[in-house]
């Protein structure tokens, strides 16, 4: 039991609360630093030594729709998530949890892109100089509707986001007629960018079975196996809809999402990793050492002492993010680290 004076209270004290107002978790978009970090500290602070702390995302407005960029709203709650790990950290300490005796690991699973407007002023920060948006909000397109305009007629269903998976009715194989129709369709789609005013490209990439294999998107169950999948302008999100879009197929709905992730761009592949703690050397920033989460595991295993299989992080073979020094220094070398 991690509180076992009665529901878990959060950083503040306050009893923490869904958005209906009952007590427990407070659901996807309410793992603030606030609360999530709480019960983090709750479970360290009750025998429990090795936890995972999910945080919801910053850029959105803990209270309602998305930010951009530097604006007012999201670096108040930056400030707040900063206010909520200090007191996290403080609290840990008077436990007598520091990174002297704990391996503390932080990243993100992926990166976001904004879609919105140009901020306003020209350069602003979000620091010292708020910016502003006219726009803020991805482009909603209807899939279903803009292959039906190519002259698709075979039915099909769409798991919707920026990286749409197609499902064809029936599971045709990859060479049928009907699917490489499909495919040469929504390889020579574009689409109104709402956001820019531009007309733009929708696929950056297909993939059918074969390489969806390759990436591992394809599980043991065939049913879940999807005809391709149209990895897409990170601009837009597509879902189905009905074949006729009328006067237009996008829109850009105002108070929306305004972060898409799980397509091909640099600003969602490319995300980050912090370690502290014991036989952590402090490399500061490093930008060039590239690692991929089935890296993080490994790294986190050696160091902890523990058995591990796979390639531990390293910058270079004279700099490692392991301290020279530590006994597991030489175990990541056994594996060609």
């Amino acid at each position: 039991m991690i509180s076992p004076g009665g529901p878990v209270r959060n950083l503040d004290g306050q009893v923490i609360k869904d958005s209906s107002g009952d007590i427990g978790f407070p659901g996807y978009d309410g793992m603030t630093g606030v609360n999530s970090l709480a019960y983090t500290l709750d479970m360290q602070t009750h025998g429990i030594p090795v936890t995972f702390t999910y945080l919801s995302d910053l850029h959105d407005n803990f209270d309602g729709c998305a930010f951009g960029p530097g604006q007012a709203g999201s670096t108040r709650q930056l400030r707040e998530e900063n206010a909520a790990f200090g007191t996290f950290f403080a609290r840990l300490a008077a436990h007598g949890i520091t990174k002297a005796n704990t391996l503390f690991v932080f990243t993100s699973d992926e990166g976001d892109h904004f879609v919105g407007s140009a901020p306003t002023p020209a350069g602003c920060n979000g620091v010292t100089v708020p910016c502003h948006y006219s726009k803020v909000g991805e482009v909603d397109g209807n899939l279903t509707g803009l292959l039906a305009a190519q002259g698709i007629t075979t039915p099909f269903d769409v798991g919707a986001d920026s990286a749409p998976a197609i499902y064809s009715h029936g599971q045709p194989g990859r060479t049928d007629p009907a699917v490489r129709a499909l495919e040469r369709a929504a390889a020579g789609l574009t689409g109104d960018d709402l956001a820019s005013g531009q007309t733009q490209r929708l696929t950056s990439y297909l993939a059918d079975p074969v390489e969806l294999n390759i990436l591992h998107m394809v599980t043991g169950d065939p049913n879940r196996t999807p005809t391709l999948v149209m990895f897409g302008n990170d601009n837009f999100w597509l879902s189905s809809g009905p074949a006729g879009c009328g006067t237009s197929c996008f829109s850009e709905p105002k108070g929306g999402d305004a972060w898409n992730h799980g397509t091909t761009s640099p600003q969602i592949n490319t995300t980050w990793l912090a370690m502290a703690g014991p036989g952590v050397a402090h490399l500061g920033v490093d930008n060039s050492l590239w690692s991929d989460h089935s890296d993080t595991h490994p790294t986190m295993m050696a160091l902890l002492g523990a058995a591990f299989g796979g390639r531990t992080l390293n910058v270079a073979a004279a700099r490692t993010l392991i301290r020279a020094g530590d006994r597991l220094l030489g175990e990541a070398a056994a594996l060609g680290a």
